[in-house]
């Protein structure tokens, strides 16, 4: 199982229930791998074509698609888990 933390901001509280989310399912014997965006050196929004169709031009793009595609043609990952920030009052 995949563990996605999508929130970037220093003061965000999303690292903290990955990490919970991950003990949890760890605790049931879970293969968990735990993927925080803040620390994965991907650019947003730099590949010039719609990333829809797959025609990657840099390496960062191609090496995330094959993360998040690969486990699934291999069975892997039987599943992701996206934390995102419910925003209120400007906080994650």
């Amino acid at each position: 199982m995949g563990v996605i933390v999508s929130t970037t901001r220093r003061n965000r509280v999303g690292r903290h229930i990955a990490d919970q989310v991950a003990e949890l399912a760890t605790g049931d014997d879970a293969d968990v791998r735990l993927t925080d965006l803040a620390e994965v050196a991907l650019p947003f929004l730099d590949e010039p074509d719609m990333p829809a169709r797959g025609n990657y031009v840099w390496d960062t793009t191609k090496e995330w698609a094959r993360w998040v595609v690969e486990p699934h043609r291999s069975e892997i990952e039987a599943g992701f888990a996206a934390l995102q920030a419910a925003l209120r009052s400007g906080r994650d």
